[in-house]
């Protein structure tokens, strides 16, 4: 079977590489000029090259053109510059709400500038909001180039040359860049903070947002890759990378990006399991919660208190449910392969899982063993992605669609509103309810304010503003579009 370039990485199970860093911050995709602060942006041009750590330095040489109409990667710096959220990411640090959480998780109230807060900020927030090996002065840039494109000194100035571009994909083989052309790799990189990576080796802090960050105000971290990189303001041209590598479906991207994202859950929550089986530096017991909150759905301690409420309905007062947003109906993420051969042992994997995260002690030396059962078949389903059809994807919405489960808890409603919407868009139809660009989506998500379900709220809070029934009335419409099975 010949492969789009952008699976050949992961096409050739001899291929698969293991995490770099990463980008991300959970936050909404809209910045503008205006809002950068003054000093940022005099600091774009003003970085010498003598401060080989900052991409910004040479790579604004060839990628800051201001002219109208140069290619896309012309200008590439100046469009991530004035369009990326991640450019933000560290001066999203500096504002109020980062102040309170800096109080509560830290006890300090300080000027953004001193140097307690600061060191707050290096210790708990800087691996995912900005360039861990920037200064102080520097840092303010965020996530820039080399975050996600590896280090400046990989893409000296034979990376542009006609014989290194002539290697195709090959040219990132025994270099540090990093392969964005491989979906994979691109999924991996925005999930190392979307949703987290503890064992990054080579001394980089952990990527963890925990329970003890969350209650100091952090929110929650539920990332769809496809749903993001749709909105993401794209500082590269489109159309020219389709041309030169073949167009790829939103479809074959979300189905590989639903499975990267599911690894990388599990892998965090392996970390965390054999985290706790380890004892401190010190020789004393671990330091760190088990089970951690956060395995936890929100929604199974945050909920209105009234008897109407359709959570007291849904769910038994008692029970805290796993939070299994990742895993959440990821079958019909499945490649097109023999599914007697893998969703029997990952639906009994699955649910062993389950059952171990809500009993009153999780076993963690039972959830590491599991989880790594479940990693393997997370790695089979990712190599065996690419290869969709019509039939295959109307196959997957029947199956969704006689899901009688999708209002037991936001989460699942939310993961069911966004997979309903991706099988439908490759089927060609019309969006029934808004696109997503952060206006209401008043049909599930009855909120009067502007808000997305993936990234602008915490869970417990969307729980306030969830209407199953509409969800219900969603699900009907598109199996009278669907029509009878055949």
């Amino acid at each position: 079977m010949r492969f789009h370039p952008l699976y050949e990485n992961f096409a050739r199970p001899s291929c698969t590489r293991i995490f770099l860093l990463a980008i991300g911050v959970s936050s909404v995709f809209t910045h503008a000029w205006a809002d950068q602060p003054i000093e940022q942006r005099e600091n774009v041009n003003a970085i010498g090259h003598d401060q080989p750590q900052l991409a910004l330095s040479r790579c604004n040489e060839c990628h800051a053109s201001s002219v109208a109409g140069t290619p896309a990667w012309q200008r590439s710096g100046l469009i991530w510059f004035d369009q990326d959220p991640h450019a933000q990411a560290y001066s999203k640090l500096l504002n109020s709400q980062s102040q309170r959480i800096v109080a509560r998780l830290a006890g300090i109230e300080a000027a953004t500038d001193s140097p307690e807060y600061r060191q707050v900020l290096r210790e708990q927030c800087v691996s995912c909001h900005a360039n861990e090996h920037a200064s102080d002065d520097q840092i303010k840039l965020g996530i820039d180039c080399q975050v996600c494109h590896g280090p400046a000194s990989a893409w000296g100035e034979e990376h542009y040359s006609q014989a290194t571009l002539s290697r195709g994909i090959d040219r990132f083989d025994g270099s540090e860049r990093i392969n964005l052309e491989s979906i994979e790799r691109r999924a991996e990189v925005c999930s190392s903070c979307h949703v987290g990576e503890l064992n990054r080796g080579g001394g980089y802090r952990p990527r963890e947002v925990d329970h003890r960050l969350m209650a100091a105000g952090h929110p929650m971290m539920y990332f769809d890759f496809e749903n993001y990189l749709e909105r993401y303001p794209k500082h590269w041209d489109v159309a020219e990378e389709d041309e030169r590598l073949g167009p790829f479906p939103g479809y074959s991207r979300w189905q590989i990006g639903r499975w990267v994202a599911a690894k990388s859950r599990l892998e965090l929550l392996r970390d965390r399991a054999e985290r706790v089986q380890s004892p401190s530096s010190s020789g004393s017991a671990p330091q760190h919660d088990w089970p951690e909150f956060t395995e936890s759905s929100c929604t199974s301690c945050h909920y209105p208190l009234l008897p109407e409420s359709w959570r007291q309905s849904a769910r038994s007062a008692y029970a805290a449910t796993w939070d299994d947003w990742y895993l959440e109906r990821i079958e019909v993420a499945l490649p097109k392969m023999a599914e007697e051969r893998f969703m029997n042992p990952w639906s009994e994997a699955v649910a062993l899982l389950r059952s171990n995260m809500e009993s009153r002690r999780p076993d963690s030396a039972a959830v590491s063993e599991q989880t790594r059962a479940l990693l393997v078949l997370c790695q089979r389903a990712i190599e065996a992605s690419g290869a969709s059809d019509a039939g295959l994807i109307r196959d997957r919405l029947e199956t969704l669609l006689d899901d009688e489960s999708i209002a037991t808890s936001w989460e699942q409603g939310a993961q069911w509103a966004n997979s309903a919407r991706v099988l439908a868009d490759a089927l060609g139809w019309d969006r029934p309810d808004a696109p997503l660009d952060g206006r209401p989506r008043g049909r599930f998500f009855d909120h009067p304010a502007t808000w997305d379900p993936i990234t602008a709220s915490s869970p417990f809070q969307g729980a306030e503003w969830f209407r199953p029934e509409s969800l219900f009335q969603y699900r009907e419409s598109l199996r009278q579009r669907l029509g009878p099975r055949p």
